[in-house]
């Protein structure tokens, strides 16, 4: 049987390490054939808050579609 897990809003820059462990840990005993990871991936689109999330995602063992969110969107203008 083909399956997908579903994750959202991780919020990387303001996520907990120790539920992330736990998230990567679930997954690979749930072997699924696709993870999808939807909503906002990062707390406010930081360059080293995608990097966080990129270390995560290829810590993964399935196939995996990132479809981002408003938080990681850059805003055109940030205040100083």
């Amino acid at each position: 049987m083909r399956s997908i897990a579903h994750i959202s809003d991780l919020h990387f820059g303001a996520i907990d390490s120790g539920a992330l462990a736990g998230l990567r840990d679930d997954l690979r005993e749930q072997h699924p054939d696709l993870i999808v990871i939807s909503g906002d991936i990062t707390q406010r689109a930081r360059g080293g808050e995608f990097a966080q999330a990129l270390r995560f995602i290829r810590t993964l063992t399935a196939p995996v579609l990132v479809v981002p969110g408003n938080h990681d969107l850059e805003p055109l203008s940030r205040p100083l």
